[in-house]
């Protein structure tokens, strides 16, 4: 692959985020247009990179099954493209989009294939593994399991304090302590 087209498609798809993230879609749009015509066919990563942020446009505005669709193909370019690491943040994404869906055994499901990757790599002290056990709190707490939801929150909390993560922190606290309220 050619160093100077490749990094010119990581920096339009880090602007098309950025973009997205602002709610600026019709600029994130663009920006995503112009790395598809960059993209050869069997570059996977890229191509489950620009099939996420679909999916995250579909979701923003509420089309989930739609999101849902386009991050189970995200998934499966990340397979071709050998990346665990994506792989597991995109189950996360459909166990959210799932647990949204209030399909919650397919949540749980999609949850644990994502754990079990975090596992394996041995990331479990990473943002990313604590975002996939909030969801899995989330998923205990909607589907009224207020005890185990409690044990995860307190799991969740540590790895965000490790991280300075001060929203997760406050989410985790507010969420302990609206459990421990309530028994």
């Amino acid at each position: 692959m050619d160093n100077h087209r490749e990094n010119k498609i990581e920096e339009i798809l880090r602007k098309a985020w950025n973009l997205r993230g602002q709610g600026n879609y019709n600029e994130s749009r663009l920006m995503l247009e112009e790395a598809e015509k960059l993209v050869h066919k069997d570059e996977y990563a890229f191509l489950a990179r620009i099939s996420h942020i679909h999916s995250q446009y579909a979701r923003d505005h509420n089309e989930l099954q739609r999101s849902l669709k386009l991050e189970l193909q995200t998934i499966q370019l990340y397979h071709k493209a050998k990346q665990k690491k994506r792989i597991a943040h995109a189950q996360r994404h459909v166990a959210d989009i799932y647990r949204e869906l209030k399909e919650f055994a397919m949540a749980n499901d999609y949850y644990q294939r994502a754990l079990n990757i975090y596992q394996e790599l041995e990331l479990v002290h990473s943002p990313d593994y604590a975002n996939c056990l909030r969801g899995i709190a989330l998923l205990h707490q909607e589907t009224n399991q207020s005890k185990r939801a409690l044990e995860y929150w307190k799991s969740i909390l540590l790895v965000y304090q490790e991280h300075n993560f001060k929203e997760g922190v406050q989410e985790a606290q507010n969420s302990i302590h609206f459990i421990e309220n309530q028994e």
